[in-house]
């Protein structure tokens, strides 16, 4: 073999050695020490907000299953033209869509649902 060429199989040995131990270790860590504390990562529970009708839904439950996790979905109510309307600005100068209205509403019902527990 030439001199350039073990020159480059060398570097590349190292190169592929360097990014192995990079990837199989993080802020001096083993990737095994990284591990979740348990099915809700270390906290009390995980919660989403997803209302019965989202079509992403089906999907979130799925990758929950599959990955371990505890993911808790409450309920959401069907939020009204009200609702929304009560959410928004009095001014009648908002620009919050209907969609992020409903959004927030349904964030906030989340927080009162942990809030209980």
């Amino acid at each position: 073999m030439s001199r350039p060429r073990i020159i480059i199989v060398v570097l590349s040995l190292a190169t592929l050695a360097s990014l192995l131990y990079c990837c199989t270790t993080y802020a001096g860590h083993t990737a095994s020490a990284c591990t979740p504390a348990n099915s809700t990562l270390g906290f009390g529970a995980i919660f989403a907000v997803s209302p019965h009708y989202s079509p992403r839904r089906p999907s979130l439950l799925w990758a929950a299953n599959l990955t371990g996790l505890d993911i808790v979905i409450p309920e959401l109510p069907d939020w009204s033209v009200g609702d929304v309307e009560a959410f928004k600005a009095k001014d009648r100068q908002s620009t919050v869509s209907v969609g992020s209205a409903k959004a927030w509403l349904g964030h906030l019902e989340i927080l009162k649902e942990y809030a209980t527990k």
